[in-house]
């Protein structure tokens, strides 16, 4: 059995999100949590939302967390977004928001 959970479009850079989530797939759900709950960063919190979606769907099906395993923990690029500002004499200054998004699938091993 696959449970799938995923953020879209979180204001966040992707180099970042990438290196802390390479470092984040080699380890069980006890240890990623003990690791989330010491760091207080803004894309900490969405990875611990994440994984908060994925317990919450185990417990609803009435399974064991422990049995399950991480199968795909990716991200990828998301919108961007532009603001516009306007300046003197007519110029325009654009700043370029972009966002990433979060993939978690889990699967059960027996």
């Amino acid at each position: 059995m696959i449970i799938k959970s995923s953020i879209k479009n979180i204001n966040c850079s992707f180099k970042k999100t990438k290196k802390i989530i390479s470092i984040l797939k080699r380890y069980n759900f006890k240890e990623i949590f003990f690791f989330l709950s010491i760091n207080e960063e803004k894309i900490y919190f969405y990875i611990k939302k994440i994984f908060f979606n994925v317990i919450n769907s185990v417990r609803k099906m009435n399974l064991n967390i422990s049995n399950f395993k991480i199968l795909e923990f990716y991200v990828s690029k998301g919108v961007k977004r532009k603001k516009v500002f306007p300046r003197a004499k007519g110029k325009v200054d654009f700043i370029r928001n972009k966002s990433v998004n979060i993939f978690l699938n889990i699967w059960e091993t027996k």
